[in-house]
C-alpha cells in the first residue's frame, strides 16, 4: 500500500517506520509540499500538529481518487475553529474523503512496539465508511497490535481523543510514564 505521513515528528516518524517494516510504501509529507506528497497516495496518516488541518484541506481537497484518511492527531488543547475534534474537521471539509480516527490513544514507545509480553496493546478506530476503518485495522494488526477495535462513528471521535487524554493524565501528571498501554479482556 502507498502510505503517505503526514507530520516528521515522533508519531509520524514512529508510524511510518512501523508501516515500512510491514512492507508498505511510505512517504512523508512536510508544509508546502503537501499535495505532491499525498498524490496517489492510497492512505494518508495525519499525524502534524492541530494547526496544519487547513494545509491538509488545501492539499486533499481535489485528490482524485480521494485516499483513505487516518487522523492520528488530538486536540489538546487546539481545537480547530468550530470543531470538536480534528477528525470532525477533516471529515467535515473533505466530504469525499474517507476519514477514521485511530492511532491516537498511546504514545510513540508504544506505537513502536506493542508487545508487553505475551500481550499485546489495544488500538481503537472510529469513523463512518467501513473499508477505512478496516484498513486502519489492517494496518494496526500489521505492525504489531493485538487488536484494532471499532468503537462506532464519527460521534466517537471525541470519546477516542479523551481516551488519549486519560493517557497523558497517567503517563505525564501520575507519573506512570510512558510504557503501557491499553488492552483489552474478553471473557
Amino acid at each position: 500500500m502507498k502510505i503517505t505521513v503526514i507530520g516528521t515528528g515522533n508519531v509520524g516518524t514512529t508510524l511510518g517506520t512501523a508501516f515500512e517494516r510491514a512492507g508498505h510504501s511510505v512517504r512523508y509529507a512536510q508544509r508546502g509540499a503537501l499535495a505532491e506528497a499525498c498524490a496517489g497516495a492510497h492512505v494518508v496518516v495525519v499525524a502534524a500538529r492541530p494547526a496544519a488541518v487547513p494545509d491538509v484541506v488545501e492539499a486533499l481537497r481535489d485528490a482524485t481518487p480521494s485516499p483513505i484518511i487516518i487522523d492520528a492527531m488530538n486536540s489538546v488543547g487546539s481545537k480547530p475553529d468550530g470543531y470538536a475534534t480534528t477528525t470532525h474537521a477533516l471529515a467535515d471539509q473533505l466530504p469525499l474523503a474517507r476519514v477514521v480516527k485511530c492511532f491516537n490513544t498511546v504514545g510513540v514507545e508504544v506505537m513502536a512496539n506493542p508487545a508487553f509480553g505475551e500481550h499485546r496493546a489495544t488500538m481503537f478506530v472510529a469513523g463512518e465508511n467501513a473499508e477505512a476503518k478496516a484498513v486502519a485495522q489492517q494496518l494496526a494488526l500489521e505492525i504489531g497490535f493485538g487488536s484494532c477495535e471499532d468503537v462506532g462513528g464519527a460521534n466517537r471521535f471525541e470519546s477516542l481523543e479523551h481516551v488519549a487524554m486519560v493517557w497523558i493524565a497517567l503517563a505525564m501528571m501520575q507519573g506512570k510514564g510512558r510504557g503501557f498501554a491499553w488492552h483489552l479482556l474478553e471473557r
